[in-house]
């Protein structure tokens, strides 16, 4: 019998104004108070920057995961994934489309703005 294997994987989604709000309400419900900061951080810097109003849209495509099993790394998987992701966002007519910042070390740490997301045109 041959089994398949997942060599990589972008998990995407959709964010919708109010989402964040809705999150941390939610978050305070759980019992995990290290999971609870953390999220809370990351939570309200989302708030902050409030891409929805710098972008002029009403909803947000989202790669909240994108990783290549590390035995198959440096063969363009992770670019592929990308460029997949950025169609699926274009086809499905989003204007922005944004990644974690631990996905791409070439934003030097810098949180998403109009200059760093990716546009879609």
């Amino acid at each position: 019998m041959r089994y398949l294997q997942v060599i990589g994987v972008a998990l995407n989604g959709v964010q919708h104004p109010g989402d964040i709000a809705a999150a941390q309400a939610k978050l305070k419900t759980m019992a995990d108070i290290k999971f609870r900061k953390i999220f809370d951080l990351l939570y309200g810097v989302n708030r902050s920057l409030d891409l929805f109003t710098q972008h002029g849209v009403d909803k947000i495509f989202e790669c909240r995961i994108l990783s290549v099993d590390k035995r198959f790394r440096g063969r363009g998987l992770a670019r592929e994934l990308v460029r997949r992701s950025e169609i699926t966002a274009r086809e499905s007519g989003f204007k922005v489309l944004i990644f974690p910042l631990s996905q791409f070390p070439m934003l030097n740490g810098q949180l998403p703005n109009k200059k760093n997301c990716f546009k879609i045109h």
